[in-house]
Parts: C-alpha cells; structure tokens; sequence
C-alpha cells in the first residue's frame, strides 16, 4: 500500500481530519465528564461526613462520651461503617471506639468541623482494606472534655469513578482507532476508484478512443461522473470519426478535380501561347479552384450534419440543382460501375 499516495487522496485526509476533531471533542467531554463527576462525589461524600458528624454531636450532647462510643460501636455491628472510617478518641489518646486503630499521623488533622483531605495509613485500618496509603476527606472536631471524633470516607467512590473513566478512556482510544481504520478503507476505496478512471484516461490518451470508465453499478457519485465521461468520450469519437470521413472524403474526392486542374495547367505550359489564350486557361483553372472549394464546403457541411455539429442556418435547397453537383462530381468516379442519368432536368 502506497501510503504517501494514499495519504495525498481527500477522503483520507478529511476522514483524518474528522478523527482527530472526534477525538478532541471527546477528549474534552471525558474531561468535562470526569471533572463534575468528581466535584459531585466529593460533594456528596463532603455533605455526608457534615451531617453524619452532627448526629454524632447531638449524641454526644444528649449521651455523652458513653453514648456515643455505643453509637459508633453499633454502626460496626450494623455494618453502616462501610465506606466510612470512625476513630473516637479519649482525651489521653487511646482509642475508644471505631474501625482505625490510631488517630492518623504525620500530619495534624483540622479539628474545626470542615471536611478536609489528609493520608491515612493502610496499616491503621480494620481489615487493611488497600494496598496502600490513602488519602481521603476526613472531619474532625474535638469535645469539650477534651475527647475527639474523626470520620472519614472510603475511596471506593473515588476508585469506580477512576474505573469508569479509564473505561471510556478505552472506549475513545478504540473510537480512535476505528475511525482511522475507516479512514485507510476509504481512502483506498476511493483511490482505487479514482486509479481505474486514471487508467482509463491514460489508454484514451495513448490513443485507444474506444476506452471507457468502468460504471460498478452502485449508482453513486463516481458511477454519475463515469456516465458523464463515458457519453463526452461517445461524443468526441464520434467527432473525430466524422473528422476523419471528412478528410477521407476530401481526399478522394478533391484527387480528380485536382488532377483536372494541374492537367490544365501543364497543357498551357507546355507551348508559348497568345494572351487570350492564356486568360482562357487562368479562366479554366479559376472556375476549377472554386468548384474545389465548393465541393470542400459541402463536404464539411456533411460532416458537420452527420456530427451533429452543423454551424450554418438551414434553408431552401434546390434538388434539381443538387442533382446536377452530384452527377458532375461522382461521374468521373463512377464511370466504370454504374450510369448516372440527368436527364429529368
């Protein structure tokens, strides 16, 4: 496959083209797609941190410090911890209740009630549920008894959304990859269309006037274009055929007249002879010059009729009179093969 060649043909080209604007385009949607789909889910894990903490308060404020441990305790039994990390701490430090076994460190956790991003060690875990360390929105707040409550949510959310848009990463590489596997099929359905029409024109124009595009029969554009050149072929061939009649005629035709008259002209030549004897002989050879020419005239108008090309307006024609040009021009030709008779003058 000649890829410059291929390369060069509009239908790649544009098909490319086309590839790389739908690539973009959806570049720019996944990106767009990825983008508020993050702020939705941080969001929504932001607003159920807020609200999860404050019914945690409410319970500490109506239960204290041992109501609450139970509460945290019962949502571990319950399983209502999924997705969520509880680390309720006494004001010593050792952890009362929860599913992290140490309040993170390595960095100082903000204790003003806003949701925060910070990295909790997989070894702190219940259950080691990552590979490694993650980093997630925690809320944090401290009681006035000096104990503190820390929640955080669970990247699960976060990883399915990762998930689905490398999918659709996938899924725009593959759209890419099509499109330009489509691209080549049709650049070289084209090409090869356009390389049987350059074919075509290369033998007419070597002389074989009896090449034609080949129509496939599908009725589409090319099919249209190869009638179109087909029937301007028809009709140059046929104008060249009524040219070459034309010339065969004249030749044939023009031999005796032509002979007659250089004849003529060589008898006069042949003795010095008087002025009107000389007059007499340009005179005949005059008269024989323009019956050339006419005869040459209605030829090509023939031809042109036949053609169907003819340049002169039509008109009354006497047939008596063309009776009589025909006889004083195919007589001598056809002496010897048949009789003509003019005798209904």
């Amino acid at each position: 496959m000649n890829l410059p060649k291929l390369y060069r043909t509009t239908a790649v080209r544009l098909a490319l083209r086309y590839a790389l604007v739908y690539a973009l385009m959806l570049g720019l949607a996944l990106a767009a797609f990825y983008w508020y789909s993050s702020r939705y889910v941080d969001s929504q894990l932001e607003a159920g941190l807020e609200q999860e903490l404050r019914a945690l308060t409410e319970l500490f404020e109506t239960g204290g410090m041992v109501g609450l441990a139970q509460a945290v305790r019962q949502r571990m039994q319950d399983g209502l911890h999924e997705g969520r990390f509880y680390a309720l701490v006494s004001p010593a430090g050792e952890v009362l209740a929860g599913n992290l076994f140490e309040w993170p460190a390595g960095e100082s956790v903000s204790l003003d009630a806003k949701v925060h991003r910070t990295w909790i060690e997989d070894d702190t875990m219940v259950g080691h549920l990552y590979d490694d360390d993650a980093y997630v929105p925690v809320v944090a707040r401290e009681f006035p008894d000096g104990s503190r409550l820390l929640l955080a949510a669970g990247v699960e959310q976060a990883e399915a959304l990762h998930e689905i848009t490398e999918f659709l990463i996938e899924v725009l590489g593959v759209s890419v990859v099509l499109a330009l596997i489509m691209s080549v099929i049709l650049g070289r359905t084209i090409l090869a269309r356009m390389d049987t029409i350059s074919r075509t024109a290369g033998d007419i124009m070597a002389g074989d006037l009896s090449q034609r595009v080949p129509v496939s029969g599908h009725n589409d554009e090319f099919d249209a274009l190869a009638k179109r050149l087909n029937t301007m072929l028809d009709r140059i061939q046929q104008l060249i055929k009524g040219i070459r009649e034309v010339t065969d005629n004249v030749a044939h035709d023009l031999r005796s007249p032509l002979s007659r008259l250089c004849n003529r002209l060589e008898v006069t030549l042949l003795e010095p002879r008087s002025e009107p004897e000389y007059r007499e002989a340009i005179s005949g050879g005059i008269e024989d010059a323009k019956a050339l020419i006419k005869t040459f005239n209605a030829m090509l108008g023939i031809a042109q009729a036949e053609a169907g090309n003819h340049r002169t307006q039509w008109g009354r024609v006497d047939l008596n009179r063309l009776a009589v040009d025909l006889t004083d021009l195919y007589q001598p030709a056809a002496r010897h093969n048949l009789r003509l008779d003019n005798s209904s003058r």
